[in-house]
């Protein structure tokens, strides 16, 4: 092992000595193994040279060389305590030293300070290298806190100066990181440009982990396109490059991508083997950021294959290290950060802009007295005497009153200064309470999306099913639900009384009322089931408080699986039937509301009363009819049709919801849905969300 270690490092030695510092101390380290390596080191760095800076670069230089990362710690802090003793060119080494090691530690915050630092100093020494460099190590810091827009601005601008010097790879550098700040705000097309500039410039270089880099990222984008094979081959050709140069941080990511990819392809299996094969890399890479995604991907593929134990496992997992990392407050700091460099950035300009006025108007000035001067002088010399006077008068005066006026002044300062500590304390114990509210909401949201049937992943032989699902807050009151087994399928969506918090909480009791009743259902019919879950939604509700007035409107459904035969039940809703006009037969049950040239809308009406307390006692009913294929079902929650919006700022009201339905029934069902909320967000506009919005489309196959 020694021998192995030893010739591994003079080979790595050799290959950096361009850009040693100090060779001749390089040559004479025994590399035979660590202790020796220190140990020389040591020993060297004690002898006597006229230039001891050098000496310590070195020292670091060898350090980071052969990953001694404890000992680069330690010395590159050591340097950083006396960096006022530095010379500027090697405080930039430092502050870039200090910024790596606080992004291996995950301490982003303080690796953009240090990375700020070494920036102001390679401007003051006019190093656009490491201007480039700087900029480009910002952007990517910002990456990992997903901050894509402010990390593109630093990125741009590192490509911008990389370029002005003609730096191959600080412009490959740059322009691998500017993709993938593109990338990540869905900029595909142009994502693109950038990755086949850098991987470009990489094959120029023979830079084998840039080429392998781009692979991957182009794998990326061709994954978000819905080319899936296609972004196998691009990971796969990375990963083989990866691991011949034994880069074992992007191969974590490149099994990572795999992961994702089988993922999307529904090969569930193979995706948690990729994510596993990742995350082992991760772990012992102590990488981890990277490890909550990971965590997060096994989660969701296990929570696929129904395997909700170990789901819930890895996403415990996600969620601890989440909370551990605390990456959301690092972001919020990094922002307070980023004005305050816009800040100074903008008042920088400023005074140099006054600057460079003051210097003209003086000189401006300075001709006008020159031409002046022997005109005036006489008149000066018979004036000065009594200005003079009269200006110390004035000052004397004018002195007087400023003391008056700044003992007043300090006096409302003091009362200012007490008034903004309270209030700053007030602000501080508010912003707490708040951030534990968002967590508990954002928690409580994650619970309702797991309750939630993934359509995605549903497949049945008689159905087809796609939604429209938009909450006004991040916690919403409707909800749609499915279940399914030899003889009947259930679907369908409910309203529930508010929408936010109180409404989610009223979902989660409607939700357990309808997997209860159905779970009982003993073949009964859908009006029997709805009066159940009406009854098991009012004794819940209720628990002692007859003041009560939650509930929820519902749409309920129960196919036939052996003879295609629908029975639906509404409280407070309605049921809407597409069906083409070359199919109509078996509409004896049906109410045709709307028609156009090719297809009729038809209506099944519920009964007019909500799920829970009620004025009205009238009984539960079903209606029943044979489906057909090609039929459509939709189903809906009275949001979209009560958003405010469009030229005049009224209601879109039902009957324009219904016509856009019609209009659209010749499209693929996800095509529908998809022109559905496009049609809802333009008629919304720039106005508030009034309601939950859930849209439920059926389709026979």
């Amino acid at each position: 092992m020694r021998t192995i270690l030893f010739f591994t490092s003079i080979l790595f030695v050799s290959v950096v000595l361009a850009q040693d510092p100090i060779p001749s101390f390089t040559k004479q380290i025994n590399f035979s193994d660590t202790n020796s390596v220190l140990k020389s080191i040591q020993t060297l760095s004690e002898s006597k040279t006229s230039d001891k800076e050098l000496v310590e670069l070195w020292k670091l230089y060898i350090y980071d060389s052969l990953d001694y990362k404890e000992n680069s710690k330690n010395h590159v802090t050591s340097l950083y305590k006396s960096i006022h003793k530095i010379k500027s060119t090697f405080k930039v080494i430092i502050y870039k030293a200090l910024g790596n090691l606080e992004v291996d530690e995950n301490n982003f915050e303080k690796a953009i300070q240090y990375f700020h630092q070494g920036l102001k100093k390679s401007k003051e020494l006019g190093n656009q290298l490491n201007y480039a460099v700087f900029e480009k190590y910002i952007g990517t810091t910002y990456l990992k806190l997903d901050q894509f827009e402010t990390a593109e601005k630093y990125l741009r601008s590192s490509l911008v100066h990389a370029k002005a010097i003609n730096d191959k790879l600080a412009i490959a550098n740059a322009s691998i990181s500017l993709g993938n700040a593109l990338k990540d705000q869905d900029k595909l097309d142009e994502s693109l440009i950038y990755y086949q500039m850098s991987l470009t410039l990489a094959n120029e270089l023979g830079n084998q982990r840039l080429i392998a880099g781009n692979y991957n990222n182009l794998g990326n984008v061709e994954r978000r396109k819905g080319n899936k094979n296609k972004a196998l081959e691009y990971f796969f050709k990375a990963l083989d490059m990866n691991i011949q140069s034994k880069n074992q941080q992007w191969e974590s990511f490149n099994y990572h991508n795999i992961a994702n990819t089988y993922s999307d392809l529904k090969d569930y299996k193979k995706a948690i083997e990729f994510f596993m094969k990742s995350n082992n890399l991760k772990e012992k890479l102590k990488d981890s950021v990277s490890l909550i995604n990971g965590y997060k991907g096994i989660s969701e593929a296990y929570a696929a294959l129904n395997d909700f134990d170990k789901a819930y496992e890895y996403l415990l997992k996600h969620f601890n290290f989440s909370e551990k990392l605390k990456l959301s407050d690092q972001a919020i700091e990094l922002k307070d950060l980023e004005a305050k460099h816009e800040s100074e950035k903008k008042q920088s300009e400023i005074e140099n802009l006054k600057n460079s006025q003051e210097i003209e108007r003086l000189k401006n000035d300075s001709l006008e007295l020159k031409n002046q001067r022997n005109k005036n002088i006489l008149l000066f010399a018979l004036l000065g005497g009594i200005f003079a006077v009269a200006v110390i008068v004035l000052l004397w005066k004018i002195n007087l009153s400023r003391k008056k006026a700044n003992l007043l002044l300090n006096e409302k300062n003091e009362e200012i200064e007490e008034t903004n500590i309270s209030l700053k304390n007030v602000l501080q114990e508010l912003s707490i309470k708040n951030l534990e509210i968002m967590d508990s909401i954002q928690y409580a949201t994650y619970i309702q999306k797991a309750s939630l049937p993934n359509f995605n992943q549903i497949t049945h032989p008689n159905l087809k099913f796609s939604n429209l699902y938009l909450p006004k807050d991040l916690v919403s009151g409707d909800f749609y639900f499915y279940h399914t087994s030899a003889d009947y399928t259930f679907f369908g969506l409910a309203d529930c009384t508010g929408h936010g918090v109180p409404g989610g909480m009223v979902s989660l009791i409607g939700m357990n009322a309808i997997d209860r009743a159905i779970a009982s259902s003993n073949q009964n019919d859908t009006s029997v089931l709805v009066t159940e879950i009406n009854q098991l939604m009012t004794s819940s509700l209720e628990a002692g408080i007859s003041e009560m007035n939650d509930g929820m409107d519902l749409s309920f459904c129960r196919l036939d699986n052996n003879k295609k035969v629908l029975q639906f039940s509404g409280a407070n809703h309605s049921a809407f039937i597409l069906r083409e006009k070359a199919n109509l037969k078996d509409v004896e049950t049906l109410k045709e509301r709307i028609s156009d040239d090719q297809f009729v809308m038809y209506i099944i009406e519920g009964v007019r009363r909500p799920i829970g307390k009620s004025y009205s006692h009238a009984p539960f009913t079903f209606s029943e009819f044979q489906v057909l294929p090609g039929d459509r079902i939709a189903l809906f929650s009275d949001g979209y049709a009560d958003q405010i919006g469009g030229a005049k700022g009224k209601k879109m009201k039902k009957a324009a919801l219904l016509k856009h339905l019609l209009n659209t029934a010749d499209l693929t069902l996800d095509d529908q849905k998809h022109h559905m909320k496009e049609q809802f967000l333009k008629w919304k506009g720039d106005l508030q969300q009034v309601d939950d919005v859930c849209l439920m489309l059926v389709e026979v196959v």
